[in-house]
């Protein structure tokens, strides 16, 4: 998602496909993922810009603490924000219930500025009692917003966003802004081509609706009610396409264009979560991504992290490669097909070669959780802690050879670690690191104006890679040091083990703890209500999490 800001808030909004700029907005209840879901990005991108938005308080979009920020004006206001932040001077408007009426509100206040209108959903009679909203708003705030569903059958992706992922009382103020509002004294001043399309069981006063629109029409949808005109999209996008391809012709002649911000094209390959979170980033704050390569599926449970990048690509409109080998001739091809500007590799395991870094017009980046050109190579996570180490970073470099982590430095991200830190808790920021960096940098990129410094190569250390077999605890080490050995090694990675007898033990959580008495190394000597105590060749180690099979870890058991 890409943001905006307007009276304060963060609204977030995306932009897929190509053609003549078409907006979507969706109802009260309800934000941008479901004209994804229903299926309508995938029949529209082919002949225009979709232009997907979350409206505030929904969704990805910051929502306003003060009740008079929730007005019909506000809607529209945020929407025509979002369209001159993409240079868009007019547009066509495809809106879904109260998204509907803040087409209508943009409509006739913008007559010059909206192409042709779509309103998806039912249109109130034109002397509603304001008092119906306000009741339902009223049985939201009291039951959630399976109060208004009704009855009508819906996929669970729907009923899992409507019901359990939107905030109650953001629906609430919504249902009382459009309490007051109606849209019938706005109707004659509508210019554009008007489409209204509504399911069987709400379309009582549409036609009504559509003849006060000087150049409006309806169309009703046999057996649907509410929610289902808007679900079937096959049958919906059947009967709205070919009124929008009917008016294109117009449109290129009488208006003027949709204005693409410049962007670069953009490959990414990753095969794990923060790649993914950093494709996200990069995203939002311009790069145009074009193509992604991954791993073939399905996941790994063995390597860490990973996560399926399908449903990513689909979103931005993607060309999804999936290969085991980077340079590979396939994958090669693929990727140059694609034209790309700008490459980055984040979150994969396979150093690239000359081949794939000719690919990329602008360069070919990565990214490494250390302060480069210190602790380059494997397992920087584990080892910084291992090593003691009060402080690192995340660095983003060009790609300019085959070998690692050496090129010029883009930008640098500091870190400090604590002395109770775990490889969880500096996973976590590290990995927010990573999105906060790219969000710094892409911008610079894209605008050719990113600083590229030479590592100084005298300064370069380097760490060894990392096995699952590397974490065994040696319990003749001090306590203190192990506890660092835990700590260094958790989720989300292997963790550090010992053995009872022949039954493996590993071990999540510990600290040291003093002894009363000395006992042979890896001896339980104690058992406290957090977990037993083990002798080590100094103090004890208490053992907070543990996992095995070996059965109950009794006193007097010895770890080896």
């Amino acid at each position: 998602m890409r943001f905006v800001e307007r009276q304060g808030l963060r609204l977030a909004y995306d932009v897929v496909g190509d053609g003549f700029p078409l907006l979507l907005h969706t109802g009260a209840a309800g934000d941008s993922r479901m004209w994804r879901e229903a299926g309508y990005v995938d029949g529209l991108s082919e002949f225009h810009v979709v232009v997907l938005l979350d409206h505030r308080g929904h969704g990805q979009s910051d929502a306003p603490a003060d009740r008079s920020s929730y007005t019909v004006a506000d809607y529209a206001g945020d929407v025509a924000a979002i369209v001159d932040e993409l240079g868009i001077e007019r547009f066509a408007f495809w809106g879904y219930s109260d998204g509907a009426y803040v087409g209508y509100a943009m409509a006739a206040a913008h007559p010059e500025r909206i192409a042709a209108l779509v309103a998806s959903g039912g249109v109130d009679p034109p002397d509603e009692e304001p008092e119906e909203l306000r009741r339902a708003a009223r049985a939201v705030r009291e039951r959630g917003i399976r109060a208004i569903l009704g009855s009508e059958a819906a996929p669970e992706w729907l009923i899992r966003q409507l019901a359990d992922e939107t905030d109650r009382e953001v629906v609430a103020r919504e249902l009382e802004c459009f309490a007051g509002w109606s849209p019938w004294p706005h109707f004659p001043r509508i210019e554009a081509p008007t489409l209204i399309v509504a399911g069987e069981l709400e379309a009582e006063h549409c036609a009504a609706a559509a003849t006060a629109i000087p150049d409006g029409r309806a169309v009703v949808l046999p057996g649907l009610g509410h929610l289902g005109a808007f679900v079937h999209s096959e049958l919906v996008l059947a009967v709205v396409v070919p009124f929008l391809r009917a008016n294109s012709a117009r449109w290129r002649t009488r208006l003027s264009g949709y204005h693409r911000p410049s962007a670069m094209r953009t490959v990414w390959v990753s095969f794990d979560t923060v790649g993914r979170d950093c494709l996200e980033a990069a995203a939002d704050v311009g790069a145009d991504v074009v193509g992604v390569v991954t791993l073939s599926g399905p996941i790994d449970p063995n390597r860490s992290g990973q996560c399926s990048f399908d449903a990513v690509a689909k979103r931005h409109g993607a060309r999804l490669v999936t290969t085991t080998d980077v340079n590979a001739d396939a994958t090669l091809e693929a990727i140059r097909v694609l034209e790309p500007e700008l490459i980055f590799v984040v979150g994969w395991s396979q150093l690239v070669r000359d081949p794939f870094i000719a690919l990329a017009k602008e360069g070919v980046f990565g990214m490494h959780p250390t302060l480069l050109p210190r602790h380059r190579g494997r397992a920087p996570i584990p080892w910084a802690i291992l090593s003691g180490l009060a402080r690192t970073g995340v660095t983003l470099f060009e790609i300019v050879d085959a070998t690692a982590d050496s090129g010029a430095i883009v930008g640098q991200t500091i870190i400090d670690i604590s002395p109770e830190d775990t490889a969880t808790t500096l996973f976590d920021r590290i990995a927010e690191a990573h999105v906060m960096l790219i969000r710094e940098v892409v911008p610079q990129l894209i605008a050719t104006s990113a600083p590229r410094v030479p590592q100084d190569s005298r300064r370069a250390s380097s760490w060894p890679r990392r096995t699952p077999a590397d974490g065994i605890i040696d319990w003749e080490t001090r306590a203190l040091y192990l506890h660092d050995w835990v700590r260094a090694q958790t989720r989300p990675y292997p963790g550090a083990f010992t053995f009872l007898g022949d039954e493996k033990v590993v071990i999540w959580r510990a600290r040291p703890v003093a002894l009363d008495a000395a006992a042979p190394p890896g001896t339980i000597v104690a058992e406290r209500p957090e977990g037993p105590v083990v002798a080590c060749g100094e103090g004890g180690l208490l053992l907070e999490e543990v996992d095995t099979g070996a059965g109950a870890l009794v006193v007097g058991a010895r770890f080896g």
